[in-house]
């Protein structure tokens, strides 16, 4: 990417920060509108059924629902923390949305820190993630996955640090993570495999475990 005309990768990094400030804060505005890419589909009441087990824990005190009680046994993990989030920021739609959005900016720090200090770039890279059109909707729409995507950056991250010198927290750290994120969507571990197969393929060189 150094290579690139200095048009595309403007070195001030000023300008990088203030794009990247700008794409941010659009997606907080409007939180109370629904996805638009589901609305061009059909009235589909997604978010709904993923909130329910924490909203109706908040009536009652129990996250199983007669009849439909999915949405935790699929997602325990993700109604803890939907919760958790409903009992500090109050329980409603724009409430769900800035719960996401929380994840979704831990997504993009994560992302930062991977491409490394050593990627004059990184900034520019994480900008255009940002402007595409599909990750907009999805940093704010309250699915699982958004969460799940955070923490699996996170996982890759720790990964990463971890190939360049093993330690008995990164190991720890990692155990959790990967626990976690089956926990926010159990759908996940068909995936995992091949995920934590292609983290190990692309290590950087020999790993030194002590």
């Amino acid at each position: 990417m150094q290579n690139l005309p200095s048009i595309l990768w403007p070195s001030s990094r000023l300008a990088g920060w203030v794009l990247l400030a700008v794409l941010l804060v659009f997606r907080f505005w409007h939180l109370e509108a629904d996805p638009s890419f589901l609305k061009a589909i059909a009235d589909i009441d997604d978010e709904a059924w993923w909130a329910a087990p924490a909203l109706h824990y908040l009536k009652t005190g129990s996250f199983l629902l007669h009849n439909q009680s999915g949405g935790f046994l699929l997602a325990p993990a993700y109604s803890f923390l939907l919760l958790a989030w409903f009992k500090i920021a109050g329980a409603n739609l724009v409430s769900i949305h800035v719960f996401h959005l929380v994840f979704f900016m831990l997504t993009c720090l994560g992302i930062y820190q991977y491409l490394g200090k050593g990627n004059p770039n990184r900034i520019w890279i994480l900008a255009l993630f940002l402007s595409n059109f599909f990750f907009f909707d999805f940093s704010r729409i309250g699915f699982p996955e958004n969460v799940q995507m955070a923490l699996l950056i996170w996982l890759l991250l720790a990964c990463k640090k971890w190939f360049q010198q093993p330690s008995l927290i990164l190991s720890s750290s990692i155990g959790f993570l990967l626990g976690l994120i089956i926990l926010v969507k159990v759908s996940i571990v068909w995936l995992l495999p091949a995920f934590m197969a292609g983290v190990w393929y692309a290590r950087p060189g020999e790993v030194k475990i002590p």
